[in-house]
Parts: structure tokens; sequence; C-alpha cells
């Protein structure tokens, strides 16, 4: 599973961090449509086919990440659906991880920021 790793206080580089980033199988990029409560979201994803479904946050990150509409994700499928819940994110990225993502190619082609 793609864990995320410390910020620091605040003055080290985020590009580092996600020089290496490796996918898992299951786990997809997302971007947030909606807060529906309850720690759920609405995310879109583009892979494996477009289309837009309940995400949890998991426990071990609701007081470490902060996630609002709009942000970039990356979600993780469960291996069978938990009621209305299809997966769960995994990690969230800031501005400039999505630059050093779009720069490295690793980006979907068709969300343009």
């Amino acid at each position: 599973m793609f864990t995320p790793k410390p910020r620091g206080n605040g003055h080290s580089s985020s590009s580092s961090s996600r020089s290496d980033l490796q996918l898992e199988p299951g786990q997809y990029f997302g971007r947030v449509v909606q807060a529906l409560g309850n720690n759920v979201y609405q995310v879109e994803t583009r892979e494996p086919e477009k289309r837009e479904e309940k995400y949890l946050l998991p426990k071990r990150l609701r007081n470490y990440i902060y996630i609002r509409r709009g942000s970039v994700v990356i979600v993780e499928l469960y291996e069978s659906a938990q009621g209305r819940v299809r997966g769960e994110i995994v990690e969230t990225f800031l501005p400039d991880d999505i630059k050093t993502l779009y720069k490295q190619s690793e980006w979907p082609q068709e969300w343009k920021f």
C-alpha cells in the first residue's frame, strides 16, 4: 500500500518524496467531486474507466490530511464492495506534487491544471 510520508516542518522539498511514485495494482488517481459526510467522498476516477464513486477516508488519515473539493487523491479499490463505499483514499497531493508529476509525465493527460 502507498503510505504517506511525514511532511516535517514544511521547509523540506516535497518533490523528492514524489519522485519515486509507483502505484500498486488497484490504485488510481482521482479528483474529489464532493464531500458527502462521515469521511465519505465522491471521487471521479479515469482508470480503469471514467466514473464517480464513493470512497472512504480511513481512520488513520482523518487528522493527518485535509481534503476538499477538487483535491487530487490516490484511491485504492476494495476487493469486494462494502455497502455504498467502493474503496478508500490512500493519499492526497499538494499543488507542488502535481507539478512534479506533470513534468515526469505520470499525470493523466485528461486532467490539465
